[in-house]
């Protein structure tokens, strides 16, 4: 059915056929109809028994024409030349075939954008287009997949547009055309072409030179058409007035690879040093050059400016270094300075270089190295200051220069420094503080101090010496120099005078010498005695002795630089003797003769000793010692008199009894000990029958004498004696030398028995009971054993039945009983001991009134 609603038989293309053999699906293909149309269509089948039933109508349609792009978009641009790409997809059966572009232009309306005869994929030359053109349209196949559809997005095509005009307003739109026709025009895209480039900014220099300059300058790429090059012109500006010369240009090429692309970096040679410069840039693109940037001013390098400080730090005999303090021009650093002397009345004349021949004729600069550099900031630019040595040598000894500097750099020379006096090194002054720090038999050690002149150090010094009787006078005898080049720190010296005469009195004096020459004064004389022999020895004293030896001790200070070697010991007796500890035997000689000998040592510091062997005991020694060093034997010796070898113990002294005993006496006394000879054993004797007797010490109660150590008593235990007799006691003490003389004899006695009791009294009664008590004292050795009480009765005495006696536990001889007696009677105590009974107390009567009595 046709959409004028008649009806007819559609012819197909070719006969309509099975899908596959056997199959139930048929199709066909109908030709003849208009695009763009919907049409009902019926299908009949025919078989070989005739036509089937009609179908249900259905409804089919033609091609489309294409939609309306969904996205059309610039995607580069440039001066002439865009690029766009669009999405649009393709009708079903009528894919698109190309893209129609329009353009409205500054001058025209929407136009139909003609296409070259020939569109490719590529983009073609732009020399031949005047006006707007599309030179390229071609359909974009995604990657990976067929450039069939693209899903409902659509298909992706690429236009190139050329034939425009630069910084020109443009608005595009597109749409798909195929079999059908042309489909709807896209959205308006709105764009602008490629710029010149704008102007440069900020214009400044980075490096500075005395016959270049190294500027700077930011510029962006206009979008599509990146800068190709800049132009860099520039002219110079007089000092002196205002007047420009002529511009001069040069070009700056863009390259691959810049690390900053807006920044550009060019190096303007062939200017000259010291002047000011007015540059300008532009950038130059496809489009063309762009705007010029503003004019700027830079400087060459210019000359240095005058030093900032100039003095003299080091000289030596013939010459000076000086320091320069200078401040660098920015990219022309200080190379060298010209240096100039004040010469008498013709002016300032320059110091010039070493000569060749080695034979200068005045000053010369030597070297001039820089030293140090410091970074500052100074007039609006980075600078920097650097300190300069410079050694100006052929100058005079002791001699004075006016010197000053002009820096000196690539630009030229500078400003004129002030003046600086320079002198060279002058001649040491006199030594100070001269004295004597030792002395020897034939010489003497000095140590001076002496400051060394700037630049010349003392080398060596001259020490000089006379030989003078009289301390005060100055040149009593010849004079005498030697040479000293051995030096300490801080300018002390050292040295050692010899060959010079023992205790002589020298007077000496130092002269330094540095590379200038000796100084022209000496230090002030120093007079010195050589060593001497020894003084007299003293605090000559004895130490300790013995029977047959004698140890002696002295002390003798050492001569200053000479000490003591040896000292010599004599003694007068007329006996063998053996002295010192070296062992060196003296010969016999007679009473008054003196015998010496060698060996006595040295202890500590001055201190000496010596022992004395082989002498007789109890006999007196006199000595005499002297020293000796390198220079001589001391003039005096010192003696020690009446010295006694140790004497037997003297006699016992305070002889008492210790303690009595019933048949024995315990003995105490004290004895000094001999000096070197203390005692060992002693003697008892007692006198028995007008005899004198030796005293028995028979065990288990006797014991010979024996000392209480560490004091001066004696105790010895004397047994064999009868009780409560008296003896006559004598005792002898014994060392090595020998015995004793007796102690005055002591009258002394064993124990003897009990004293009568006394102080009785009756301390309690009940009854018969009666408590007694009563005093009775324990005689030394033989304490009260036994009490008995008695009772009188008629003529005579009978002993009452103690029941209980007890002694008192303190010190007073209480002894209380308890006995059983009549009312009243007469009581009397007895004691005893183990030597026999006591003789009774005084009768105590006993009253019946009494009840209780304390």
């Amino acid at each position: 059915k046709l959409p004028d609603g008649t009806v007819t038989c559609l012819n197909p293309i070719g006969a309509p056929a099975r899908c596959s053999p056997g199959s139930s699906s048929w199709f066909a293909k109908i030709g003849g109809l208009a695009s763009n149309t919907e049409t009902q269509m019926r299908v009949v089948s025919f078989s070989s028994a005739g036509a089937s039933a009609v179908s249900e109508p259905f409804s089919a349609g033609t091609a489309t024409v294409p939609g309306v792009p969904g996205r059309f978009e610039l995607l580069t641009k440039g001066p002439r030349r865009v690029r766009f790409e669009a999405q649009i997809p393709d009708p079903d059966g009528a894919p698109v075939t190309e893209l129609q572009l329009q353009v409205q232009g500054p001058m025209w309306q929407w136009e139909v954008v003609p296409a070259r005869q020939e569109i490719t994929t590529e983009e073609g030359e732009m020399d031949d287009i005047t006006a707007p053109v599309v030179t390229a349209c071609w359909r974009k196949q995604p990657e990976g997949e067929e450039a069939e559809s693209n899903g409902s997005e659509g298909v992706t095509w690429v236009i190139v547009l050329a034939g425009l005009q630069p910084s020109s307003d443009y608005s595009a739109r597109a749409q798909g055309v195929n079999p059908c026709g042309a489909g709807a025009a896209s959205v308006t895209c709105s764009f602008r072409t490629s710029e010149a480039p704008a102007a440069p900014y900020p214009l400044g220099c980075i490096r500075r030179a005395p016959r270049a300059l190294e500027l700077e300058w930011l510029v962006e790429d206009p979008s599509g058409a990146p800068v190709v090059e800049c132009r860099v012109r520039w002219r110079r500006r007089d000092t002196w007035f205002t007047h420009y010369r002529d511009w001069q240009e040069c070009r700056v090429p863009n390259y691959e690879g810049r690390r900053d692309p807006p920044r550009w970096v060019a190096e303007i040679p062939g200017l000259e040093p010291a002047a000011v410069y007015c540059f300008q840039v532009r950038a130059v693109n496809e489009v063309g050059p762009g705007e010029p940037s503003t004019i700027e001013e830079f400087g060459t390098s210019d000359v240095p400016r005058q030093p900032r400080s100039l003095r003299q730090i080091a000289c030596t005999a013939t010459s000076v270094t000086v320091e320069i303090e200078a401040d660098d021009p920015e990219g022309a650093p200080v190379q060298a300075f010209q240096i100039e002397r004040e010469f008498m009345l013709f002016g300032w004349c320059t110091v010039g270089d070493p000569p060749e021949n080695g034979d200068p004729s005045g000053p010369y600069v030597v070297s001039c190295l820089r030293v140090l550099g410091t970074e500052a900031v100074g007039k609006g630019r980075l600078e920097t200051t650097g300190t300069w040595h410079v050694v100006i040598e052929g100058l005079a000894a002791e001699s004075a220069v006016v010197v000053r500097a002009s820096s000196i750099n690539e630009a030229g020379m500078g400003g004129v420094s002030l003046e600086c006096n320079c002198a060279t090194s002058v001649r040491p002054s006199p030594p100070t503080d001269v004295r004597a720090v030792g002395r020897t038999a034939d010489g003497v050690k000095l140590r001076w101090t002496v400051t060394d002149p700037p630049g010349a150090p003392v080398t060596s010094c001259a020490v000089q010496w006379y030989t003078s009787a009289n301390i005060l006078e100055w040149g009593g005898g010849p004079l005498k120099e030697m040479m000293t080049h051995a030096a300490k720190e801080g300018g002390i010296w050292e040295a050692e005078v010899g060959g010079l005469r023992p205790e002589t009195y020298y007077e000496l004096r130092v002269v330094p010498i540095n590379d200038v020459g000796r100084a022209r004064k000496p230090s002030v004389p120093l007079t010195c005695l050589t060593a001497c022999r020894p003084s007299k020895p003293t605090d000559f004293q004895l130490v300790s002795r013995g029977p047959r030896s004698l140890s002696l001790r002295w002390k003798i200070n050492d001569p200053d630089g000479a000490p003591v070697q040896e000292c010599f010991l004599t003694c007068t007796q007329g006996i063998d003797l053996t002295l010192g500890l070296a062992g060196s035997a003296c010969a016999s000689r007679s009473a008054t003769t003196k015998i010496q000998t060698k060996g006595p040592r040295r202890v500590e510091g001055a201190q000496w000793e010596a022992e004395v062997n082989g002498l007789k005991p109890a006999t007196n020694y006199s000595f005499s010692v002297c020293a000796r060093n390198a220079v001589g034997i001391c003039d005096d010796a010192a003696w020690l008199q009446h010295v006694r070898t140790s004497d037997v113990p003297a006699p016992p002294k305070n002889v008492r009894v210790a303690e009595a005993m019933p048949k024995g006496i315990k003995l105490a006394w004290e004895v000094d000990d001999a000096c070197g000879a203390p005692c060992i054993s002693g003697r008892v004797e007692y006198l028995c029958a007008l005899k004198w007797c030796a005293a028995e010490h028979t065990a288990p109660e006797g014991r010979a004498p024996y000392r209480c150590p560490d004091t001066k008593t004696w105790y010895a235990v004397i047994t064999g004696l009868s009780a409560e007799t008296t003896y006559d006691i004598r005792v002898y003490m014994t060392n090595s030398v020998g015995e004793s003389s007796p102690c005055p004899v002591k009258s002394l006695s064993t124990s003897r028995r009990p004293s009568p009791p006394y102080g009785l009294r009756c301390l309690e009664r009940r009854g018969t009971a009666i408590a007694l008590a009563f005093f009775v004292k324990d005689p030394s050795g033989a304490p009260v054993t036994k009490i008995k009480v008695e009772r009188a009765k008629f003529l005579a005495s009978e002993e009452v039945v103690c029941q209980q006696c007890v002694k008192a536990a303190d010190s007073t001889g209480e002894w209380r009983v308890r006995i059983v007696g009549p009312p009243s009677c007469s009581l009397r105590c007895v004691a005893a001991n183990e030597i026999g009974w006591s003789q009774p107390s005084e009768w105590f009567q006993l009253e019946n009134t009494w009840t209780n009595a304390t």
